[in-house]
């Protein structure tokens, strides 16, 4: 394991100083950590070696700790004690507030990915731009905490509220798939139930216009899924597909969403590009019919 304590062993940071960005980037492992290099290169913008050079100042640093779940793998990152100190200082949060982790080895680091790159690609493409802000995104550790819900109370992978600056809000319930599950299972357990709190009108996060968008391993799964859910009569527009290759910070709010919509005609449905978004918000390339 030479390799992987060469990428978690802290080395002298010489004359290393944190710069504003990577303060805003050490804020962001604190609250979706652990954090995979993708990630965190994802939530910065910048090339892969960037995102290392930076990595390595923070563990130099001494602000993170790494973690290597395997040598082919990406590292994952936590913060450490001196972080939680200076983030309560400069958000003005009490150090409680900040949680150290011990350890990730009893995470599911695959499906904890798929959350934190979403919200890596949500929160840039929302700083890119005027329109939308990203007011709110809780993870399913952050949700059952503050609700003090037990592991076998169903919620989702994640909670995503947007505002546009008229003031509109509107929500994401967040579902990652990994295709481990069977379709069948997504349907009852998933589906049905989010169909039966959309017709009930119920809010989400106190949000009474809301979508479910779910990242998908691939095509294949994305296809199953769609047909599977258009078969058992859940409403079209509800849910909403993106793979997880399609998704980055340039197309989580344009081009990495699909849904099924009835055709112009009313014969027949059809999958469609459109983001999971109230049509009023002015997002660019929001509908585009392709092939089912």
């Amino acid at each position: 394991m030479k390799g992987g304590t060469l990428r978690t062993e802290r080395q002298n940071p010489g004359r290393s100083r944190l710069m504003p960005r990577e303060l805003e980037a050490l804020a962001f492992i604190a609250k979706a950590q652990p954090v995979a290099t993708p990630a965190y290169q994802e939530f910065l913008g910048v090339s892969l070696s960037v995102a290392q050079r930076s990595l390595r100042k923070l563990r130099n640093l001494g602000f993170i700790a790494v973690h290597v779940a395997a040598m082919e793998l990406p590292s994952h990152f936590t913060i450490k004690k001196c972080a939680v100190c200076l983030l309560s200082e400069t958000e003005e949060r009490p150090l409680e507030s900040f949680r150290v982790l011990r350890g990730i080895g009893k995470l599911h680091l695959d499906h904890h990915d798929g959350g934190v790159f979403l919200y890596a690609s949500l929160f840039r493409a929302c700083r890119g731009q005027s329109e939308l802000t990203l007011e709110r995104f809780e993870f399913e550790t952050e949700i059952r905490r503050s609700l003090n819900l037990t592991r076998q109370t169903q919620i989702p992978d994640a909670i995503v509220v947007l505002k546009n600056r008229d003031g509109q809000r509107f929500g994401w319930a967040v579902e990652i798939d990994q295709g481990t599950e069977s379709v069948r299972f997504v349907v009852e357990r998933k589906a049905k139930p989010y169909a039966e709190l959309q017709a009930s009108h119920a809010p989400l996060a106190g949000v009474a216009d809301w979508r479910v968008v779910s990242l998908v391993p691939n095509e294949q799964r994305l296809k199953r899924l769609v047909a599977a859910l258009y078969e058992a009569g859940i409403p079209d527009g509800q849910w909403y597909f993106a793979t997880r290759t399609m998704l980055t910070a340039e197309t989580v709010l344009t081009s990495a969403w699909r849904t099924v919509r009835a055709s112009a005609d009313g014969e027949r449905s059809e999958l469609v590009v459109e983001v999971p978004l109230p049509v009023s918000t002015d997002c660019p390339n929001r509908t585009h019919r392709e092939a089912a």
